[in-house]
């Protein structure tokens, strides 16, 4: 009797062992099917990331022509010569980059990081040359003006939401970029010209935003708009030879530029 009684005890336990088991399994399954479901968050987006970039970029650059020092002497002169020296640039260009970054999960779906970009352009190198005109009795003149920004770098946080495989998201920061600028007016007859040259790596803003897709749970695919303001560089003029030292010049530029990237990077989680 009590042997029997023991093996009914035994298959007692095996039989609730096994309901515990098909009922874990089938919460399992439930919470695999429910996190699998269209639109939920199941893939990792949090940690390092680093990838490459093409770019298109269109850039603007604005200059002003303030002639001074010796040329207030000829009023007319120095207010057509201001007027001709106004000139905006716009140049289309393209270029490779690459960028790095890491995110942090807020929550279940919303993402704060911080993000490095840098990209090399080609083609937002630009001249104008006023041509020669006449000026009343005072001889022929003409303006040079000549743009290149050949490079950008950004860097600051960006923002997400998201839904399963895709993350919308915004971004924004600093910016730095080199301006290489010149600008110069050339005479017939004043006996020198006047020639203003800046090279300088600008500090400014950017604000954007974008779409990123995951391939896999590691491979990711973007697309993302920025716009950026490098400011103003403010750079001066002077008269060569030494006889027309005193013919100078006050000169700006300002630059901003609207890009569009496409990139594919990797995320080290």
């Amino acid at each position: 009797m009590k042997k029997v009684t023991l093996i009914l005890g035994l298959i007692t336990l095996a039989a609730r062992a096994w309901a515990y088991d098909v009922e874990s399994a089938e919460e399992r399954r439930a919470e695999e099917q429910m996190y699998q479901r269209p639109g939920a968050n199941n893939i990792r987006w949090e940690g390092p990331y680093a990838g490459i970039e093409g770019n298109y970029t269109r850039s603007s650059a604005d200059f002003s022509l303030m002639p001074t020092g010796r040329w207030n002497d000829f009023r007319d002169l120095s207010f057509e010569l201001s007027e001709r020296g106004w000139h905006e640039f716009d140049r289309d260009g393209g270029g490779i980059g690459g960028y790095a970054g890491y995110n942090f999960m807020l929550c279940e779906h919303f993402l704060f990081g911080l993000e490095v970009e840098g990209r090399r352009v080609w083609g937002l190198n630009d001249r104008f040359e006023t041509g020669d005109f006449d000026f009343n009795e005072d001889g022929m003149f003409d303006i040079h003006s000549r743009i290149k920004t050949p490079y950008l770098v950004t860097f600051g946080p960006r923002v997400g939401y998201s839904l399963g495989n895709f993350l919308p998201y915004a971004r924004g920061g600093l910016a730095f970029g080199e301006v290489d600028a010149h600008q110069g007016i050339l005479t017939s007859n004043f006996g020198g010209n006047t020639s203003a040259k800046e090279s300088s790596n600008q500090v400014g803003w950017c604000v954007g935003g974008g779409l990123e897709y995951a391939l896999t749970d590691h491979w990711r695919l973007r697309v993302e708009y920025q716009y950026t303001d490098l400011g103003t560089v403010d750079f001066s003029g002077w008269g060569h030879p030494d006889s027309f030292r005193g013919f100078t010049s006050w000169n700006s530029v300002q630059v901003t530029q609207h890009s569009g990237t496409f990139g594919l990077a990797y995320s080290f989680h």
